[in-house]
């Protein structure tokens, strides 16, 4: 609407989040805000309610039971795409949530089965020499019962039957 304020005319148009505008007296506007709320101009993110805030400004909130995380929205429940041991959770939207230490994962190593995340949220897998094109690098890869040490010329967990088994090469013992 058309103000005169100390005899020069101006129009005052409402912002966004604003129902009015008035005329200050002084050459400016004063903004009525908009209802806490009130839609308002979409951020392109499916996982935020574009609303104003009651204070004159348009807010995007993360929606109950969603996750904004690096920019990108989750939905509750969904595992991080980098890190099968951590998913959204819709109390902590804005960073991953660890699975509890046991919780089953994909460490994607096609040796390794029985995969499972542990305390700091890394998922690691027990070596399965059996597969085509799996071999041990160290003992503690092998750790199934009768078959504890690394043979690394073979590439095998091997129970320690003779010196030429130890992973150290020393002479084999009951501990090896």
């Amino acid at each position: 609407t058309p103000h005169s304020c100390r005899g020069t005319t101006y129009t005052c148009t409402p912002k966004e989040c604003e129902t009015n505008s008035q005329c200050d007296g002084s050459g400016g506007c004063n903004g009525i805000p908009s209802n806490q709320g009130t839609p308002c101009t979409a951020d392109s993110l499916s996982c935020t309610n574009d609303q104003c805030d009651g204070a004159g400004r348009c807010t995007h909130p993360v929606r109950t039971g969603e996750c904004l995380i690096d920019f990108k929205c989750f939905g509750g429940g969904v595992s991080n795409p980098d890190n099968s041991c951590q998913y959204c959770a819709g109390a902590n939207q804005t960073q991953w949530t660890n699975f509890p230490a046991g919780n089953t994962c994909n460490d994607n190593d096609p040796c390794t089965k029985n995969d499972k995340c542990d305390l700091a949220a890394v998922c690691k897998g027990t070596l399965d020499v059996a597969l085509p094109g799996c071999k041990c690098s160290n003992d503690s890869e092998c750790t199934v019962p009768g078959a504890t040490h690394c043979n690394k010329t073979l590439g095998q967990c091997v129970e320690c039957l003779q010196d030429a088994d130890c992973a150290s090469g020393a002479t084999c013992s009951a501990t090896c």
